[in-house]
C-alpha cells in the first residue's frame, strides 16, 4: 500500500504539467523567534514541504482547501490558527489569495541587516526545521511546480 508521502509524490508528478507558481515569501526575526510569510494566489495547488518540527501557523487572509496525513481534509478560513505537528507533509488548493505564516523558536539570527545575512539564517533554519525529501519520480525537491536545489528552498 502507497503512503501518503508516495501518493503526493505522484501528484507532483501531475503538477509539473502546469507553469511555476509565484508564492512570494517574507522572513521576520525577532529575538528568539522566526516568522515566515507566504503569499499564495487564488486557484493555485501547491504541495508544502516536510516539517520537522511543532509550530503554530496562521491563515492570516483568504480560504483554503488542505489535505495532510495528520488532519485528513480541512476548509480553513482566515482568520484561522493551527498547530503543524512534525511530519506533516501538505497538499493545499487556494479558493482565494490566501496569506499564510508560521512561527518558529529559534536563536538564530540574521547577522546584520543585508539581503545575505537574512537569506543565510533563513537557510540555517530551514535546516532545522524542514525534512529533504527528493521527490523520487521527478529527481528533485519540488516548490512552486518547480524542481529544485535545497539551496534555493529559502527564497
Amino acid at each position: 500500500m502507497k503512503s501518503v508521502n508516495d501518493k503526493i509524490d505522484e501528484f507532483e508528478g501531475v503538477m509539473m504539467d502546469y507553469p511555476p507558481i509565484d508564492c512570494p515569501l517574507v522572513h521576520r526575526f525577532v529575538p528568539g523567534m522566526y516568522i515566515r510569510e507566504i503569499f499564495m494566489p487564488k486557484g493555485t495547488l501547491v504541495t508544502s514541504l516536510i516539517h520537522k518540527t511543532a509550530h503554530p501557523y496562521f491563515v492570516l487572509k483568504g480560504k483554503v482547501s488542505v489535505f495532510s496525513d495528520n488532519d485528513g481534509e480541512q476548509i480553513l478560513e482566515a482568520p484561522y490558527i493551527g498547530i503543524t505537528t512534525p511530519g506533516t507533509r501538505r497538499v493545499l488548493y487556494m479558493h482565494e489569495n490566501v496569506v499564510w505564516a508560521t512561527a518558529h523558536p529559534t536563536e538564530i539570527q540574521p547577522k546584520d541587516e543585508s539581503e545575505e545575512a537574512l537569506l543565510e539564517a533563513v537557510k540555517l533554519i530551514t535546516d532545522e526545521i524542514i525534512e529533504i525529501h527528493e521527490n523520487p519520480f521527478l529527481g528533485g525537491i519540488i516548490k512552486n511546480n518547480i524542481i529544485t536545489k535545497t539551496e534555493l528552498l529559502t527564497q
